[in-house]
Order: structure tokens, then sequence, then C-alpha cells
């Protein structure tokens, strides 16, 4: 990703984001409008590239996410036209309205300040509260452009200020520590072999190859899954071939499955020795991977998941690291509360979003969304795709870059990184 062109773009939308609620502190209704629908085109276009808009001869609009992105941006227009005339009242019931579309998990934050974390952390908030950045962030632009005099703005802006700095301030006493992880891009192995058995044979010489691993994560995938009998064999037969060749005495293994067992939801499997934890994906894409926008029990042939509520996921501790999972979806939503943990690994397949130009984008913006979401108190991120494109964020919000396009060409890759812990 080209620095200087992403932070012209990012701020190109960011300041048209700042327009658009300075005119919706004006109230009228048809520049709102107006404004709103060219804004909705430019921000998703940023994000999504040809997913949105392709690039051919007779270009096409992907007009569900157009909708869904207009109809998002012309309620949080109007709005802010409505509290603005309310001062900071307004402000603070605008701001917690717009986190609580994030929170009940209907749509994922689409506030383009999340996008300044690649270059300029140090001066956004990074409380170990993702929803309360959320917040902060929301704040900004609604109190600069509400109906208030100008010294509450002044006042309201420094105490938003003396937030964020303390947000920067890290009493913790940090100790290295070196650990070697194995990314496993299951769907990018399958592009490149044809052979189903030359999968176990490479995997088992690759970690052969490197006895000193810690840690083996999958991508999530669409190969290990209990949906069809022919996957769910092949399934079972990479548990019986982890556990026939004691790998799972050597390594800690984060695999992945479209349902397992009698679980019919997308899991992450924590499998070391004898211990064998089920983490489940929490918020699930309606209509894709639940059947419209309830939570209705599946079962486990069905096209479609469910979240079992009885099920509670688990934080792992791996030699003094404590590692926090999550499933693609799931890492795009912020939550209350966070545990505190060193490590976070996403589980990532965001291969049908590939239509060409944008795609290398969309994969780093959903990389930094995930630290902002759900590994804002780690100091190692790993969002792990599919396909290729494996992102990996350290504590200073950086890419490791030369990481990025290796992922892109090696299925199989080694990430020897050092976690700080306290």
């Amino acid at each position: 990703m080209n620095e200087k062109i992403y932070t012209i773009e990012t701020f190109t939308v960011i300041l048209m984001y700042f327009f658009c609620y300075y005119v919706a502190s004006n109230g009228k209704y048809k520049i709102i409008v107006y404004c709103s629908i060219i804004f909705s085109v430019v921000f998703t276009y940023f994000v999504f590239g040809e997913f949105f808009i392709s690039h051919n001869i007779l270009p096409t609009v992907n007009f569900p996410l157009f909708c869904s992105s207009a109809i998002y941006f012309l309620l949080i227009f109007f709005l802010f036209s409505l509290c603005s005339k309310y001062g900071l009242y307004g402000v603070i019931i605008h701001s917690s309205t717009v986190c609580a579309f994030s929170f009940l998990g209907l749509i994922p934050p689409l506030n383009p300040l999340i996008a300044l974390y690649y270059s300029y952390s140090s001066y956004l908030p990074q409380t170990e509260i993702p929803i309360v950045n959320l917040l902060i962030l929301n704040t900004i632009p609604t109190v600069i452009f509400c109906n208030t005099r100008t010294l509450n703005k002044l006042i309201f802006i420094s105490l938003l200020i003396f937030m964020i700095s303390l947000s920067q301030y890290n009493t913790n006493v940090n100790h290295k520590k070196n650990i070697k992880i194995a990314v496993v891009q299951v769907g990018l192995y399958f592009e490149q072999h044809d052979s189903i058995s030359s999968f176990f044979q490479d995997f088992h010489s690759f970690l052969k190859s490197n006895p000193d691993i810690d840690m083996v994560a999958f991508s999530e995938n669409n190969v290990f899954t209990y949906k069809k009998e022919f996957n769910r064999n092949l399934s079972k037969k990479l548990l019986d071939f982890i556990i026939e060749n004691n790998l799972n005495k050597k390594h800690h293994f984060f695999l992945s499955f479209n349902g397992l067992g009698n679980v019919n939801n997308v899991v992450t499997l924590y499998l070391h020795k004898e211990k064998q934890i089920i983490n489940q994906k929490i918020k699930l894409i309606p209509f894709v991977e639940k059947e419209g926008i309830l939570n209705k029990k599946e079962d486990i042939t069905s096209n479609y998941f469910w979240f079992d509520r009885s099920l509670k996921n688990s934080i792992f501790n791996i030699e003094d690291v404590f590692v926090n999972t999550s499933i693609c979806f799931d890492a795009l939503f912020p939550q209350i509360a966070l545990d505190n943990t060193n490590l976070t690994i996403i589980q990532s397949n965001y291969s049908l979003l590939n239509k060409g130009y944008g795609f290398e984008r969309l994969q780093k913006l959903g990389g930094l969304l995930s630290k902002f979401s759900v590994g804002i108190s780690s100091n190692l991120v790993i969002n792990i795709q599919n396909n290729g494109g494996t992102i990996v964020i350290n504590k200073d919000w950086k890419i490791d870059e030369s990481l990025y396009l290796r992922s892109k060409v090696e299925p199989f890759i080694i990430l020897e990184k050092n976690i700080f812990i306290a």
C-alpha cells in the first residue's frame, strides 16, 4: 500500500465526511440528501473498490451495497441535523446512537477516522474499551458543528484531547517474549494444488522442518466443514492426522471449521495435548450465514449457521501469552469490554469480496478495523486470510508489508515476533 496515496485518499474522504456534518448542521434537507449519497459512493468505493463499482467498459454497481451505505449515511446525517440544535446534549445523543448501531451488531463502524490509525495512532483514542474509542471518534465532527457557544465547544474538545492523551499512557512494565507462529492459508494452498492428500504431506513436512513453532493457526475456510459428508470426513482426517502424529503435543493449534460435531457454527478449535476448546462466531452475516436477521436454530446439515448462547468463548494462556481469537465478520464490531490480551488471532475469508482493484486496501482496512474493534489491547494482531494476504499489525498500528507480500504466494508462512507482556 502506497502510504502517500493512502493518506491523500483518507484525508479526502474525511474532509467530505466533515463537510456532510457541516451541511447537516444547516438543516437543508435536499442538500443533506445529495451530500449523503455522494459521500456514500465515495466512501464505499474507498473501502470496497471494484467489489462496489467494476472497472468494465460498462461499469456495474453493487446496488445492495450502495443502498446499505446510502441509507446508513442518510440516517446519521439526518439524525445530526435534528440533534445539532440541542448543542452538546445533541452531540451525546447522536454519538451514542451511532455507536449503538455497531454495538448491537447492526453494522460495523463506518467512521473514516479509523483509517487514520495506520499513520496517526498517537493522536487518536486507544483506551482498552473499544466502544469508548468509537464514541470519541463519533463525537469529534459533531461537537465541531453542533449549535452551541464556541466556548462550550472548546471546553468539550479540550476534554476529548485530555481523554485521548490519557488513553495513550501505559503504566505497565513490559518484557519481551519471542513467539513463532505458523499461519496456514487453506484456500491459497488449494488454489495452487489439486490433490487433497498432498495437503497433509506438505503440512507435515512444513511442521517437521520448523520444530520450534509455538502455535499453528488456520484461516477460516470452506474445506474443513461438517456440512457435507466428504468435507466432514476430511475434517475428521485432519484431527486424526494431528493427533496420530503427536503434533498436538508439540504445538498449540487454532484450527477453523464450518461446523464441528454438534456445533453448527463457524468455530475455532484450540487443540493442545488433551485440551480441545471451541470458540464460536458470535455475529453471523444476515441472509448469508444465517437465515434472515434473527438467530434461528439450524441443523448441522443446513446451509445456515446459528449462534449457541450456551457456549462461551475462551481466552488462552500459552506460556504467559494471553491469546484472543475472533472470526472474520466478528472482528469488525467493537465491544464494551475486552479481556487484556497480548495476541489476537483473527481467522478470515475475504475472498468473496475480491473483484480486482481495491481488494488489497480492503484487506488492510479490515485489519485496522479488526485491531480497533477486538485487538486494541493486544500488541500483535494477526488477521489470517484464506486465499492469501494475511495482515499482521504491531502495537504501533504498522502493517508488516513484507509478510503481507509473502502471504499472497506462500500458503504456509512463519511469523516470528516479539510479544510484550507484563
